[in-house]
């Protein structure tokens, strides 16, 4: 028999399963280092799960280069630049640009990729992806790109 272990669960009653909070807990399950139930909580099982997003909003640094795929599908490239203001010693205030790599694919929901000029506005959500490549000077090389799943073109600026 386990020993016998007082479930905290955060004091929650309904962060529990046993529903045992401050009594014996009832679960078979590992306990943690701190006494706490074996059982996770819906908001631990949140927390254990990884994401892969990003949000840009920025400048397109130039036209899109629209590829055309052989299953007839359609790929755009571009650059997009996005600003922060930092605040450095002596309280001057500067701006930096950094610059991101965007794929996009042609489906349902995206802008066509003519309208995405240089200079336009543009507001991006997608992930990130490392890439890796053989250069023509047989140099193996890598960069990280966002592969864009939504783009937004507002129409005023």
């Amino acid at each position: 028999m386990p020993e016998k272990v007082f479930c905290f669960a955060g004091g929650i009653p309904n962060n529990c399963r046993c529903r045992q909070v401050g009594q014996v807990c009832l679960s078979e399950r590992a306990v943690d280092f701190q006494g706490r139930c074996g059982y996770k909580t819906k908001s631990r099982k949140i927390m254990e799960r990884s994401v892969n997003r990003v949000e840009l909003k920025g400048r397109v640094g130039q036209d899109a280069k629209i590829l055309k795929v052989e299953n007839g599908g359609t790929a755009a490239r571009f650059t997009l630049a996005t600003n922060e203001i930092i605040k450095g010693r002596n309280d001057t205030l500067r701006e930096e640009t950094t610059w991101h790599n965007i794929v996009a694919w042609s489906r349902k929901g995206m802008p066509d990729f003519d309208k995405i000029r240089k200079g336009t506005f543009v507001a991006i959500e997608g992930k990130i992806r490392y890439v890796k490549y053989t250069a023509a000077t047989g140099e193996e090389k890598s960069m990280t790109e966002i592969l864009a799943q939504k783009i937004i073109i507002p129409l005023v600026e």
